[in-house]
């Protein structure tokens, strides 16, 4: 797969640009706030529909303008597709050659991207939500019915929870068994992609240490069970103290993955630079596996390159970047020896 062009439109600081990708290494550099990481954010957006570094799509409309709209050209075994996403006040829409979509959902997996940032620290050292979100994030852009569970899961509970806060028991149980069918499914997709995830994990950490750690985690599974029948036995059996928080207390919404380095919590006893060695690992295993179920290579990008490693980690993974189809990162500046396209951002525009 190759993605030829974004074109931006009142997204972010770009008012009107269409930008050119090489089809392997391409080198996005300028200085702080001239629009790096907000073409990244664009390639992303068109990827998964969602933005790396905003809660909602509002903030990426150009001041003073009413809404964006980012195009992207790619093409798959010679065939050409336009691939988009605009936003205004009244809502997003999506579009796939000539069809048209409400929701960017159906989209899902037809760019596949995977995305190294900064923030991804906080997917070792922040709360369990951060480690759920890649997990659904990853497995949606090769399941859709992942995302049908996902969806329906959380829309029983949320009347679930409705009814438990006002003790009103005896209506939980037909959101119990909608809970507990998707939640089956969710489960073992998750529980799947951890075990499918390790070897690379495993494998990549090593490489980048220089053979100094050792990976492993694990997937914590509050309901202890993906099993439907005793998913709901556990509903039930928890539904008198859940009442009591008004709140569902056990379920793939409040479970967690633990990440280990010699066997022990990454979170607690690791170094930043080792915390910052498993994000990487963990997004070029995503990458892997992502390669491996599709006809064709995702994209793979990294923002602020420097920042993740350190220069001799930093030197393994620019090593690793020369297999991995198209990239796309960003740094202030790249050295003349760094074999790949350079694009240089300034105040929202490509100067070639």
């Amino acid at each position: 797969m190759h993605l030829e062009k974004v074109i931006l439109s009142h997204f972010r600081n770009y008012e009107r640009q269409e930008i050119t990708f090489s089809p392997g290494l391409n080198c996005i550099e300028g200085g702080n706030a001239e629009g790096k990481s907000s073409l990244l954010e664009a390639l992303y957006l068109i990827s998964t529909g969602r933005s790396f570094r905003a809660q909602s799509l509002a903030p990426l409309i150009q001041e003073g303008t009413k809404a964006f709209q980012v195009d992207g050209i790619f093409s798959t075994e010679g065939i050409s597709h336009t691939i988009s996403l605009s936003y205004s006040d009244q809502g997003r829409k999506a579009r796939l050659n000539a069809t048209n979509y409400t929701s960017f959902l159906p989209l899902l997996g037809t760019l596949p991207c995977v995305l190294l940032t900064p923030e991804d620290i906080s997917i070792i050292a922040g709360a369990p939500a951060g480690r759920r979100r890649f997990l659904d994030i990853h497995i949606s852009q090769m399941d859709p019915l992942y995302v049908h569970h996902l969806g329906r899961y959380h829309k029983a509970m949320k009347q679930r929870n409705a009814l438990l806060k006002k003790r009103l028991l005896q209506g939980l149980e037909p959101w119990e068994q909608i809970m507990a069918h998707s939640a089956s499914y969710l489960l073992d997709k998750r529980i799947k992609t951890v075990s499918d995830l390790l070897p690379y994990m495993q494998n990549t950490t090593a490489e980048l240490s220089q053979q100094k750690d050792t990976f492993s985690w694990k997937y914590e599974n509050t309901l202890k069970t993906k099993d439907p029948q005793s998913i709901l036995e556990s509903f039930e059996k928890h539904r008198s103290k859940e009442a009591l928080f008004g709140s569902t207390l056990v379920g793939p919404h409040r479970d967690d993955i633990h990440f280990l380095l010699q066997d022990q919590e990454v979170k607690t006893y690791s170094s930043e630079g080792q915390k910052r060695t498993i994000v990487a690992a963990l997004r070029l295993a995503e990458w892997q596996r992502l390669n491996n179920f599709f006809n064709y290579t995702p994209l793979f990008g990294i923002d602020d390159f420097g920042v993740h490693l350190d220069a001799k980690r930093s030197f393994q993974l620019q090593t690793m970047l020369t297999n991995l189809g198209q990239v796309f990162i960003t740094a202030p500046s790249f050295p003349k020896e760094l074999p790949g396209h350079t694009l240089r951002i300034s105040q929202g525009s490509a100067i070639k």
